[in-house]
């Protein structure tokens, strides 16, 4: 698992994303969201070699669910949390099957009002 240079430690990730959802109530407007992504297919390189004789294929399946509320500030800001989780296994070579935990955290400010529709005329 890697985190930011900023949070190190794995203890400490948690304890900033609980602080930061227990500051979140005062919001008013929420959107949940959430997507699970299901994929199979075939990788040529799977070990990332640099020569041909070192190169290896494999057939593989890939399964990742992600959720997420993107909350609403006021009229220029917006703070999305999210958080994923994925796997994908490899079926003819062992030992790259591989697990991912991905959380964030992102914070949007729209500077200008600028056009509300693409294509709209003033």
């Amino acid at each position: 698992m890697q985190f930011s240079p900023l949070i190190k430690s794995p203890r400490l990730a948690t304890i900033v994303c609980a602080a930061l959802l227990s500051s979140l109530p005062a919001l008013t407007h929420a959107n949940t969201f959430s997507q699970l992504a299901v994929s199979a297919g075939e990788e040529s390189n799977v070990p990332r070699a640099l020569d041909g004789p070192n190169e290896k294929e494999s057939r593989f399946t890939q399964l990742e669910y992600s959720f997420g509320k993107l909350y609403e500030m006021g009229a220029k800001n917006t703070l999305v949390l999210s958080a994923a989780v994925s796997s994908a296994k490899f079926t003819d070579l062992r030992g790259f099957d591989r697990v991912g935990l991905s959380v964030a955290a992102n914070y949007n400010y729209k500077w200008a009002a600028g056009r509300l529709r693409a294509g709209s005329v003033s």
